[in-house]
C-alpha cells in the first residue's frame, strides 16, 4: 500500500456501520384515482461505505438482484417491464402478470468497473390502476441467476491485504431475502351512500315533498327516513279525524 494511502487510512478512514439490508418499494401517489398511473422505486439501504476525507474509495455493493414482484391484489392494474439502474449488468426487465412482475434481475461488477458502493436505487416501474382496491408488493427469489437469492451484496475493501479474497471473489456479506418496506396505494371503492346521496330520482322525490308535506314529516324525509316517514304521514292523517 503507498506510504500517502496508508497514511489517509490511519488518519480519515471512516467506514459506516453494515447492517441487514431493506428492500424500499416506494409509490410516487399513493391515494390515486382511477386509471392513475403509479410509479414505483425499488432501493436498496442499510449497505456500508468506505470513505477517506468524505471520498467513498469502496464498501458494499449489490452484486447482483434477482426477484419477482409478488403484488398482493394483481387483479387491480397492469404493471410495466422493470426500468433498471443505468449502471445494471446484463438486466432482465421482468414478465408483466396484471400488477405484478416476475424474474427481475441485474447486478454489479467490481471487476468491469463503475459499481456504486451504498445505497442504490435498482430502478421503477409503473402499475395502471384499472379497478379499485389497494397494491402493495412483497419479494420473492425470482430464479434467474444462480447465485443470487433475491439480493446478493459483496464488499470491497480499498485496503484489503494483496491477494485475500476481495470484491466479487469476497465472500457474500448478504445473499437471501432482505426486510421489504413497500408502500400502500389505495382506491377506495365508492359507498352505497355515497351513490345514492346523487340519486336523480331522489333529488326529484325531495323537491315534489317539500311542496305538500308538513314540515316535521319533511324534517323527517330530508334524513332519509323514509319508512318512519310514511308511519308518522298516516297517523297524522288519523289524529286528525278524531
Amino acid at each position: 500500500m503507498p506510504r500517502a494511502i496508508a497514511a489517509l487510512a490511519i488518519a480519515g478512514l471512516a467506514t459506516t456501520a453494515g447492517a441487514m439490508p431493506i428492500i424500499h418499494i416506494s409509490a410516487d401517489i399513493t391515494a390515486p384515482s382511477i386509471s392513475s398511473t403509479i410509479t414505483w422505486t425499488v432501493s436498496v439501504t442499510g449497505l456500508a461505505l468506505q470513505t477517506v476525507g468524505g471520498v467513498v474509495l469502496g464498501g458494499d455493493y449489490v452484486q447482483g438482484y434477482d426477484f419477482s414482484l409478488v403484488a398482493n391484489n394483481p387483479g387491480v392494474g397492469t404493471a410495466s417491464p422493470f426500468i433498471p439502474f443505468a449502471g445494471s449488468v446484463n438486466p432482465t426487465n421482468g414478465t408483466v402478470a396484471g400488477a405484478a412482475l416476475s424474474a427481475v434481475s441485474g447486478g454489479q461488477s467490481s471487476i468491469l468497473g463503475g459499481v456504486q458502493y451504498g445505497d442504490i436505487v435498482l430502478g421503477t416501474f409503473t402499475t395502471h390502476f384499472s379497478a379499485f382496491g389497494g397494491l402493495s408488493y412483497a419479494l420473492a427469489d425470482g430464479g434467474v441467476l444462480a447465485e443470487t437469492n433475491t439480493l446478493q451484496i459483496k464488499n470491497y475493501d480499498f485496503f484489503a491485504t494483496p491477494g485475500e479474497p476481495n470484491g466479487d471473489f469476497g465472500p457474500d456479506v448478504w445473499n437471501g431475502v432482505p426486510r421489504v418496506v413497500s408502500d400502500v396505494v389505495t382506491i377506495p371503492t365508492p359507498g352505497v351512500l355515497g351513490v345514492l346521496a346523487w340519486s336523480p330520482v331522489l333529488v326529484r322525490r325531495r323537491r315534489r315533498q317539500s311542496a305538500s308535506c308538513p314540515a316535521v314529516a319533511c324534517a323527517l324525509y330530508n334524513t332519509s327516513a323514509l319508512p318512519f316517514l310514511s308511519f308518522v304521514r298516516a297517523g297524522s292523517a288519523v289524529s286528525s279525524r278524531g
